[in-house]
């Protein structure tokens, strides 16, 4: 009776149908909730008369199988956009204004549309790339890609300034769009408060939050292409979970593919951090550097590591400019941090030949050859 095939399951003419509920089109959706149930067709009874025989059980459940039947399905691999950081389906990119969001997706699109080097240092899937600029204009996004693409601009690389909201018909052009672009393979939609409908009254945030990815995340599925949409963040700076930093509710966090996170703690400095979390991609932070000469973020490393090197680079400041040698203690009081931090640091950066020690517990840098 079941066929798995094309994703749908047909049924044998002896078999009770099972009705569908419709689903309704944002812009179905009526202001009084009371109306809401009215609008969806009730199913009918499991007891039915088919052909001429009764139904005397309820229609069995059409896409439970077993642990075996599964171990035996055979799935293609991850096909990777970004190596180990975009997968295929739904990716939410949260950052605050100005922070370099659009910067970085351009940054990504070109990479994948040519085949390059992400962030100087990851691997791409070379690959069809639709980029949709809703904040800016064509002199914007041509200045944009010209900090990426000094010449020979892709042919894969489609771009669209002006496009219908989800409740306009957007989704479904969006549909059609990568049924006749198969090559397609990464969406970026800049931003996801452009493309989405305003939340219906009567409608709960959450249930709004989620019912707009849940519906993105179909197309994702059904082209299995990777659509990274471009959000803003909330106030909430001192959230334990970085995350939680994203605006909206648990609905959008909750419904996505993979989260990530851009911030920066100045502005006016070049280093920033990005977070990633996601259901294909393990939990890391990154740090990244803006580069004013080519426009381009690149990849530092791992935003712990890099911390310490940091932290290495002002004991070195410090004690390059000091007349003698002096001992982890006053390095920590003269910059502020913790003395078994420091005096670990130092003692780690002597065997790593970057200070040397000289008499009892003092230290200074090493001199270059």
């Amino acid at each position: 009776m079941e066929n798995f095939t094309d994703g749908g399951l047909r049924l044998s003419e002896n078999e009770p149908e099972v009705v569908e509920p419709r689903e309704i089109p944002w812009d179905e959706i009526p202001d009084d909730l009371d109306e809401v149930a009215e609008a969806v067709p009730e199913a009918e009874p499991a007891q039915e008369r088919v052909n001429g025989q009764q139904a005397d059980r309820v229609a069995s459940f059409p896409k439970v199988i077993t642990a075996a039947e599964l171990e035996k399905r055979k799935y293609p691999r991850l096909n990777w956009l970004v190596q180990e950081i975009l997968p295929p389906g739904v990716t939410i990119l949260a950052g605050p204004p100005k922070s370099g969001k659009t910067r970085l997706m351009t940054h990504v699109a070109a990479a994948v549309a040519t085949g390059a080097r992400v962030l100087g240092k990851i691997d791409t899937r070379r690959a069809g790339v639709l980029f949709l600029y809703l904040e800016d204009g064509w002199r914007r996004v041509q200045a944009r890609l010209s900090e990426f693409l000094p010449g020979g601009w892709p042919n894969n690389l489609r771009l669209e300034i002006d496009w219908p909201r989800m409740e306009d018909g957007g989704l479904r052009r969006l549909d059609e769009f990568l049924e006749q672009q198969p090559e397609v393979r990464m969406v970026i939609i800049d931003v996801l408060e452009r493309f989405r409908p305003p939340t219906p009254r009567g409608v709960s945030v959450y249930q709004y939050d989620y019912r707009t990815i849940a519906s993105i995340r179909k197309v994702a599925e059904k082209h299995d292409v990777a659509i990274l949409l471009i959000h803003h963040t909330n106030k909430l700076q001192d959230a334990p979970d970085v995350f939680n930093r994203i605006s909206g509710t648990l609905g959008l966090t909750g419904a996505v593919d993979t989260m990530m996170l851009l911030e920066r703690t100045d502005r006016m400095q070049p280093e920033a951090t990005l977070s990633i979390d996601g259901r294909e991609v393990e939990a890391q932070e990154l740090t990244l550097e803006y580069d004013p000469d080519t426009g381009e973020w690149e990849l530092l490393g791992d935003a712990n590591l890099y911390s310490t090197s940091d932290e290495r680079r002002q004991i070195i400041s410090y004690l390059e400019n000091q007349p003698e040698p002096k001992s982890p203690k006053e390095v920590a009081v003269a910059l502020g941090k913790n003395d078994s931090t420091t005096r670990n640091n130092m003692r780690n950066m002597a065997r790593d030949r970057q200070l040397v020690r000289v008499g009892r517990g003092k230290y200074t840098v090493s001199k270059k050859d």
